[in-house]
């Protein structure tokens, strides 16, 4: 078993389908049912229970996976160490970036990184924190710049810095009907026509907020992934939404309000987290001391 076959079979596994996988992997689909045949007689066990529908990893593929995973994941570190070992001035930095951070911080942290050394390449990776989070445990990514919460429940496979606080808001547009109704209740939030980005993160921390006074959470009229798209409805419609402050002032499509409620304005806290495993390369380091400086010192944890 090689790394090839690692990767191989790690593909399968997360598709659940060999022909999607082969696609993947740019092969036909006959030669990766072959190597994975092989791979399955060199172990003597089946990895995967097959049906019309697909593939699904028995206990056997699940047992594998988790050490693959961990080989996938050291080699891809290894590489980037070997890169940044070159006096950390050339390679490449893979980091991915939840909305408040890409809006308020990273801007700042990539344009010092690159004035100081020109040689490097850095990969900013846009997704919700859920995915980003999967990407560094498998060692996709060299770090990632999110909510606590999330990272808190991978504690034994990420470490984290706490860095960033800020408050999460409700939002509309300046001329929002709703500034001129007073303080609002959760029952008038409620009412309102809401427009939401995807992932389980801020849904969670969304619905808590109604669940918390046993109010029905509303259901989002549009969701949407495309932070563009999110802040250009709420500045000319009557949509709202609920995000951080930081990130509602870093936004150049507004002008927009915060609408008046006592009971958004929740502290939401998100750091850098690293993998557990391994090490975090030099060039690497040298990007994330570049982010810890562009933190506005008002939304800064203090040490």
């Amino acid at each position: 078993m090689d790394l090839r076959h690692v990767r191989m079979f790690l593909t399968v596994y997360r598709h659940g389908n060999i022909s999607s996988a082969a696609d993947d992997l740019g092969m036909n689909q006959p030669a990766l049912s072959k190597m994975l045949r092989r791979l399955e007689g060199e172990l003597q066990v089946d990895l995967f229970d097959r049906s019309s529908r697909g593939v699904e990893p028995n206990v056997y593929g699940r047992a594998l996976a988790h050490f693959a995973q961990a080989i996938d994941s050291n080699f891809r570190s290894a590489i980037r160490q070997i890169d940044a070992i070159r006096d950390a001035q050339v390679g490449q930095v893979i980091v991915g970036a939840g909305g408040t951070w890409r809006d308020s911080v990273v801007p700042q942290a990539v344009a010092a990184f690159q004035n100081g050394r020109p040689g490097a390449r850095v990969r900013i990776v846009s997704d919700s924190v859920e995915v980003l989070f999967g990407g560094l445990v498998r060692g996709e990514l060299d770090a990632v710049l999110g909510p606590i919460d999330v990272a808190r429940e991978l504690s034994d496979s990420v470490r984290v810095e706490p860095l960033l606080h800020t408050r999460l808001v409700v939002i509309g547009g300046q001329q929002h009907p709703a500034l001129g109704q007073g303080n609002l209740s959760l029952r008038d939030l409620a009412r309102l026509r809401w427009v939401l980005p995807t992932g389980a993160f801020v849904r969670q921390r969304f619905d808590a907020m109604f669940q918390r006074r046993n109010v029905t959470p509303p259901i989002p009229v549009v969701e949407v992934e495309d932070a563009r798209c999110l802040f250009n409805l709420v500045a000319t419609t009557e949509l709202v939404t609920f995000v951080s402050e930081a990130r509602m002032r870093s936004r150049p499509e507004g002008p927009f309000a915060i609408l008046p409620t006592s009971h958004a304005g929740e502290e939401s806290r998100s750091g850098i987290a690293t993998r557990r495993t391994g090490t975090t390369t030099p060039l690497c380091e040298a990007f994330l001391g570049y982010v810890r400086d562009a933190i506005p010192k008002r939304h800064l944890i203090a040490a």
